[in-house]
């Protein structure tokens, strides 16, 4: 961020080649005498970013002692660069030069980004007053104004604007000024005022309102709280009266029992008056006491039993529950037969690794197996392919086919002067042929009989040269016929077809190698699988008989099942 950083004042006032240096970008703080030029130096920033004051102007214009012009300087930061502003004093202020990092550039530019928003007058009056303006009460009020139109926003001097509004007021009201607008401006004045009146007495009137709207608010409110307590205390008033109500009626209902008893009593007195009193008995009565508190204790007794009876009786029907949930084939007896050792749980855990681990191995195998013997096809499918392109048919016996063929290639190969024989003579005898030709041209130009005479036997060389091969071809040897027929071939190849025909069948030789390889490895691979299969029986055989042994034989003999029977067995246990 730009900061001043250095103020210069080469010639200004009474300052002569003086520097206030070492600003920083936050608060900075000047301390000196009196008259030691701080007002000055406030003064020439503000004079050299806005322009030297006029003659005529009433602020102090801090004249050089000299008489030369006033000049200044304002250094400028902003990180590692530096921006120079001097002014001069001359015509409109003086002139502004800006020197920054790219050299000389427009003042104009550096100073409207600087004093943007804020007017000669503002600067003066807020950042910039000395003790002059400080000890005028006026200037103490322009500095105020400006002071809250700056914290404000505001974009101009409350000052500046009354005094705007002034002006204009004068010339309106001036006696050479007075025209109908005036009057027409006094009417709309006169109506605004009484509109305004107007528009007090309805806030007013409705301010009262709203007061009064306020104590009714009050006293609504006061209303619904005596309200809610005059409800709490009717359901209270109900609650009495139905305790009331109840009250009454067992009041009533022992009323009742009270005239039964009263009966009872005067019957029992009745009868008590005609029984005849046995002195025998009395004289027992506390041998009939205490039989009698015995058979209360009898009673008490024979309660308990029943109800120990009834919890016996869920109990066995939460056995006969427990038994049907073991599954078929258990017994209330078959089930308390069973060993519960405190070692079977982990035997039964181990036991399910096992299984699990020959289950796994066998799935594995499987896998495998299945994936040798797709491999296995897929060679043999190529391997087919390959030998029906070279002329092989699948009768079962391709892979010895293709070797004897391949055998009958080489030896092709090496028995390769027959193909010489056939091309070999072909350049001679086209070389012989055009001798021939040239000769008998040349004998017919000159007229050279002996020259026609000789052309005939470079022809008769070239003839037979032509025809030798046809002669060889007829007397081909067996063992090359032979070789032709195993291959399929009518006519001996090129070397370059027969070596392409050899690299062919040594390729189907390889698929078929290959093919058979793979065969072999799914052969030994199935055999693993059923191995794995094997001992995977065997373990669940084993397994089997073991819980057959032990009593705790299910349907399917899972683990998971044998678990489930085992904690079934614990509960029936506990239960009986």
């Amino acid at each position: 961020m730009m900061h001043l950083e250095r103020v210069e004042a080469v010639r200004y006032g009474e300052l002569a080649g003086e520097l206030l240096d070492g600003l920083g970008p936050r608060l900075n703080v000047v301390l000196g005498r009196n008259e030691a030029g701080k007002s000055t130096f406030t003064s020439l920033v503000r004079h050299i970013l806005y322009g030297f004051p006029r003659g005529r102007t009433v602020e102090r214009q801090y004249l050089p002692p000299t008489g030369d012009q006033r000049v200044g300087r304002l250094v400028f930061a902003d990180g590692e660069q530096r921006w120079t502003i001097e002014r001069v004093e001359g015509a409109h202020g003086g002139e502004a030069v800006v020197h920054g990092p790219q050299g000389e550039e427009p003042a104009d530019v550096l100073l409207g980004s600087l004093t943007r928003g804020v007017s000669a007058a503002t600067f003066a009056a807020v950042f910039g007053f000395s003790l002059e303006q400080l000890s005028d009460p006026k200037s103490l009020d322009d500095i105020g104004s400006r002071l809250y139109a700056t914290a404000a926003g505001l974009g101009a001097d409350p000052n500046d604007v009354l005094a705007a509004l002034r002006g204009e007021a004068d010339e309106l009201w001036a006696p050479r000024a007075r025209t109908r607008l005036i009057h027409t401006l006094n009417s709309e004045l006169r109506e605004l005022r009484e509109r305004r009146r107007k528009v007090e007495e309805s806030a007013e009137r409705y301010r009262a309102d709203r007061e009064q709207r306020a104590e009714v608010a009050a006293e609504l409110g006061n209303l619904e709280r005596a309200v809610a307590a005059a409800r709490s205390d009717e359901d209270c008033l109900t609650a009495l009266l139905g305790e009331a109500r109840r009250l009454a009626e067992r009041a009533r209902e022992a009323e009742e029992g009270e005239v039964e008893h009263r009966l009872a009593a005067e019957a029992l007195q009745r009868d008590a008056a005609a029984a005849e009193v046995d002195e025998a008995l009395l004289e027992r009565t506390e041998a009939i006491e205490r039989l009698s508190a015995r058979c209360e204790l009898f009673r008490s007794e024979i309660e308990q039993m029943r109800r120990e009876a009834e919890r016996l009786q869920a109990l066995e029907a939460e056995e006969r529950r427990m038994v049907d949930e073991l599954g078929e084939g258990w017994s209330l007896d078959n089930a308390l037969a069973v060993r519960l050792d405190l070692d079977l749980e982990a035997l039964v855990e181990a036991a399910e690794e096992r299984l699990g681990e020959a289950r796994r191995h066998r799935d594995e195998s499987e896998r495998r197996a299945v994936e040798a013997e797709a491999e296995h096809a897929e060679a043999l499918a190529q391997a087919l392919r390959r030998s029906f392109e070279v002329g092989v048919a699948d009768d079962g016996r391709a892979p010895e086919e293709v070797g004897v063929r391949l055998l009958g290639a080489d030896r092709l190969l090496a028995l390769g002067g027959e193909v010489a024989h056939r091309s070999i003579y072909r350049v001679p005898a086209a070389a012989s042929f055009l001798i021939a030709v040239a000769l008998a041209i040349a004998g017919l130009v000159v007229g050279d009989r002996w020259l026609v005479a000789a052309a005939v036997l470079p022809a008769a060389l070239a003839a037979g040269l032509l025809v030798w091969p046809l002669i060889g071809r007829s007397g081909r040897s067996p063992e090359t016929a032979a070789l032709l027929r195993r291959l399929g071939l009518d006519e001996l190849p090129p070397p370059g077809a027969l070596l392409e025909l050899k690299n062919r069948l040594e390729e189907c030789r390889r698929l078929w190698s290959s093919a058979e390889q793979l065969g072999r490895t799914a052969d030994a691979r199935r055999r693993t699988a059923g191995d794995a299969a094997a001992a995977f029986e065997a373990a669940r055989e084993e397994w089997s008989e073991w819980l057959l042994t032990r009593g705790l034989a299910t349907t399917s003999n899972q683990p998971e099942s044998v678990r489930r029977v085992l904690a079934r067995l614990h509960e029936l246990r506990d239960a009986v």
